[in-house]
């Protein structure tokens, strides 16, 4: 079992994270359209800004993809809506540690399956950046945070932009003006 793999057993709080990750697209059509909260896209974790607002939720472009998951990682998500996130990783831990051979064989599938549809979803946006014209010269992130906002921002009601001394980030926050929508910009110098 990998690495990864154990923490995402043996910490309830990463499980939670990483099915909030690839759910989160239910979650936040939940508060734009029946709490009418204003989706604000953000690229660095400088969310807090956004948190004072009372009806804005600060999010990640990436979470309003749409992700293939295994089935039994949405059975963990209703498991963990009755015994917790906390009881169902310490139960997960117990079948490992038994050392079942079919079970913990299909838990490693599962925990490889989300890695690999997280990894292919962020190639993906990378893919969307480039074709949209990104320049040459910026980092995987860059164009990968291009990419989400390309085929995503539209669904946002604005995009905090926080510049920094990274010349690269004030290119790519310009980039962001390219983008045809009608997403209000803030920005903070």
């Amino acid at each position: 079992m990998s690495l990864v793999a154990d923490d995402l057993i043996r910490f309830s709080s990463v499980l939670k994270i990483t099915y909030n990750l690839l759910k989160g697209r239910d979650y936040l059509k939940r508060k734009k359209f029946r709490e009418k909260k204003k989706l604000i896209a953000v690229g660095l974790p400088f969310s807090d800004l956004v948190y004072g607002f009372p009806d804005l939720v600060p999010i990640l472009p990436i979470r309003m993809q749409k992700f293939r998951i295994h089935k039994y990682f949405t059975y963990l998500g209703s498991a963990s809506t009755v015994f917790g996130w906390k009881n169902v990783t310490k139960f997960l831990g117990y079948v490992k540690n038994m050392g079942i051979g079919d079970t913990s064989h299909m838990l490693d599938d599962i925990i490889d399956d989300v890695i690999e549809k997280i990894s292919q979803k962020y190639n993906e946006m990378y893919d969307i950046g480039v074709e949209s014209g990104i320049p040459t010269d910026f980092c995987f992130g860059l164009k990968t945070l291009y990419g989400m906002n390309t085929s995503k921002l539209k669904n946002c009601d604005g995009s905090l932009n926080f510049t920094i001394r990274c010349s690269a980030w004030n290119k790519y926050l310009e980039s962001l003006k390219t983008i045809s929508n009608h997403t209000k910009q803030i920005w903070v110098d």
